[in-house]
């Protein structure tokens, strides 16, 4: 075995080396699924006020992802007469 090779197997059992075996390998993943399919913790709401408090956030973002759905579809369906618009008035002012 040459020395470069003795060198890198030897990095893995100091701590510097292992440092920069974990930088260049970008680290340990993570290998149970449960952290990375949830990140978060759902908490059920204690009592009506917040219940209630839950369901009107839930419904305006809810209107408001609509409301965004409507306005790109409008905007699809004005973007050809806006086309032809300026085309007809670029050729008004070039005559």
């Amino acid at each position: 075995m040459s020395g470069f090779w003795k060198v890198v197997s030897n990095a893995g059992k100091t701590k510097t080396g292992q440092k920069i075996i974990s930088a260049l390998t970008g680290g340990k993943q993570k290998t149970t699924g449960t952290e990375v399919v949830n990140p978060f913790k759902f908490k059920a709401s204690k009592n009506k006020l917040e219940k209630n408090l839950r369901k009107i956030n839930v419904s305006v973002h809810k209107l408001k992802g609509r409301m965004q759905g409507d306005y790109q579809k409008m905007e699809r369906e004005i973007e050809p007469f806006r086309r032809k618009l300026k085309q007809t008035l670029k050729n008004i002012k070039k005559d």
